[in-house]
């Protein structure tokens, strides 16, 4: 499957259902639990998104559990973690468009008022 990223939001909303990330990897869940994604304003089905079941939430918490317990994160220094967040700080503002405009879809925000909650 292609990084969500590089769809572009038009072709990210034709995937079915629109995955979820979870311990490194693009997971799509029980299809049969995916939730649709309606537009407040017209109403119609934009996408339908997955579903974390309890098999999902049993991965994403191991994940998590072990990497505090193995020390790839409990173990990293201060700066390393900042590091770290940092990455994560820069690609919200590297893909900040296309988050915005998807609150939009979702939401029925104007892009400028999705823009600033994306932004905050």
């Amino acid at each position: 499957m292609n990084h969500p990223n590089d769809l572009g939001v038009s072709r990210l909303l034709d995937l079915d259902p629109v995955p979820m990330f979870i311990d490194g990897g693009w997971a799509a869940g029980d299809p049969e639990e995916a939730s649709a994604l309606v537009a407040p304003a017209t109403g119609e089905t934009l996408c339908r998104v997955a579903s974390a079941g309890a098999a999902e939430v049993d991965v994403a918490v191991g994940a998590a559990d072990g990497a505090f317990r193995d020390g790839r994160w409990s173990g990293l220094r201060p700066d390393e973690r900042a590091r770290a967040m940092q990455r994560w700080s820069d690609f919200l503002e590297r893909d900040s468009d296309i988050l915005a405009e998807l609150e939009t879809l979702h939401s029925g925000k104007s892009i400028t008022e999705a823009r600033g909650d994306v932004a905050r």
